[in-house]
């Protein structure tokens, strides 16, 4: 007898509950609790503490998914309610946009986060179903944090009461980061602390003050609306079990990333043209090429601190090289103007370009840190050595 589309997203979920079973238990799961256990409680207080500290986006943003969070509802044991509502919000808003575009979801989607630190994003095809399960870590959700703070705080903002501009000239901000020691430690520990593996755990927590803080929410939103919207690509293709942005690696071909890859572009820029003023870090494809830029280089520091080595990653069976697939984001502009063409070709490229030459001047600090001692399997409290440590 055939199953209804109900039946089968209960499938996918159980499926779902199997698959966040392969992951140890790590201090997420004690966070989960303890928020679950003073829900009411926590939500109260973080909305007392918003109103005090009156207008700004980055608050905006916050209260809407604490609205969320009053009503969350967990379909798994280690389900956590702030990341599973963040994934909830945007699948909907992608599945959404995927109906008012006539793209058939096939039988559906579970979704939620993975609990683990490590940085992955995955699409898994359910067995004998048309549905998937898509899961972003919470460590990849954290990291989109993460450089979305360091990105934000680095670019250049020309602002006024009537307007506020964004500059990406790359010898302007590298500039600006070399004579800011505070800028430098937090890019330190974007790709040393994620590449060490507990990024979330050892990275200090920074206030976006404003008008950076105005651009750190459109970073945000548009690395976590491109990484779901690429694994709903590999669902809608019946990819089956790919890991498209993380780290790690999973059986695929090349060609089926660059099609997930089409896939996010396209579906967020049809998103964006539904605003009266889209995101244009997510429009242009900056935001995109940047969160690819930048786990390129959490592997490749990672690399160091396993054998104190460092060279291009190159593609693998699962993945093209991370510079094809930026490339690639040219093909994708061919319905703009020739004019609007080279402008987001020109984000894109500064965007690379800023992330390129601070990995460089930051290599040396991770040779350094391996000829010191310093091993992923070790797992020490913190990656960063103390003053006198004898690492």
């Amino acid at each position: 007898m055939d199953i209804t589309n109900e039946e089968e997203i209960k499938i996918a979920e159980d499926f779902r509950r199997q698959l966040q079973e392969r992951f140890p238990a790590y201090v997420g799961d004690e966070d989960m609790i303890k928020t679950a256990k003073s829900m009411d409680s926590n939500v109260a207080k973080l909305r007392s503490a918003l109103a005090s500290l009156g207008p700004n986006s980055e608050n905006e943003r916050l209260d809407d998914i604490l609205h969320e969070l009053e009503d969350v509802s967990l379909p798994n044991p280690r389900d956590e309610p702030l990341t599973h509502t963040i994934i909830r919000s945007i699948c909907q808003e992608v599945e959404t946009a995927c109906r008012e575009a006539g793209v058939p979801l096939r039988g559906g989607v579970a979704y939620g986060a993975s609990p683990t630190l490590e940085i992955n994003a995955e699409q898994h095809l359910v067995p004998t179903t048309g549905t998937s399960v898509v899961e972003l870590s919470v460590g990849l959700i954290n990291f989109c944090s993460h450089l979305s703070k360091v990105m934000s705080m680095s670019l250049i903002h020309d602002s006024s009461p009537e307007f506020m501009h964004v500059r990406s000239d790359s010898s302007e901000i590298l500039k600006k980061i070399g004579q800011d020691r505070e800028l430098k430690m937090l890019w330190l520990e974007l790709f040393g602390a994620y590449a060490y593996g507990d990024g979330p755990m050892n990275v200090r927590w920074q206030i976006v003050p404003h008008p950076q803080s105005l651009t750190r929410v459109l970073l945000l939103t548009a690395f976590e609306r491109f990484a779901i919207a690429h694994e709903y690509g590999h669902h809608i293709e019946a990819h089956g079990e790919i890991e498209s942005v993380g780290v790690g690696g999973d059986p695929g071909a090349h060609d089926k990333e660059i099609e997930a890859d089409i896939f996010a572009v396209a579906l967020c820029r049809y998103m964006e043209r539904r605003n009266k003023h889209p995101n244009i870090f997510l429009y242009s494809g900056a935001a995109p090429v940047l969160l690819l830029k930048c786990l390129d280089y959490v592997r490749r520091t990672r690399r160091i601190f396993a054998s104190g080595e460092d060279g291009p990653i190159g593609s693998t069976s699962t993945h093209p090289e991370t510079d094809e697939r930026i490339l690639a984001f040219d093909s994708y502009d061919n319905e703009f103007s020739p004019q609007q063409r080279e402008r987001f070709q020109q984000w894109r490229r500064d965007f690379c370009s800023i992330v390129d030459e601070v990995w460089n001047k930051l290599k040396p600090f991770y040779i350094n840190m391996y000829k010191d001692g310093l091993r992923r399997e070790e797992r020490p409290i913190s990656w960063l050595p103390r003053s006198g440590d004898k690492r």
